[in-house]
C-alpha cells in the first residue's frame, strides 16, 4: 500500500488513500512528485491512469 508513503513534507493521508496531506512546509514539487509516485503505482499494478481532482484551498491571513 501507500499509506506510509511521503514526499518531503506532503504525505498520503493515513485515514484515505486518495488525499495528499501537507505535514508542514511541504512544497508544490513535494506534492506533485508524491502524487506522479501514486500515479505511477496505481497504473503499474491495475493499469489504471488516475486523474487528479485538485480542490485550492485559499490562504487565509493566519496562514501567511
Amino acid at each position: 500500500g501507500a499509506r506510509d508513503l511521503r514526499v518531503g513534507a506532503a504525505a498520503v493521508f493515513s485515514g484515505h488513500c486518495n488525499f495528499i496531506i501537507n505535514l508542514g512546509g511541504a512544497s508544490a514539487r513535494d506534492v506533485l512528485t508524491l502524487a506522479a509516485e501514486l500515479k505511477e503505482r496505481v497504473r503499474k499494478k491495475s493499469g489504471f491512469t488516475l486523474e487528479e481532482e485538485v480542490i485550492y484551498v485559499p490562504a487565509t491571513a493566519s496562514m501567511l
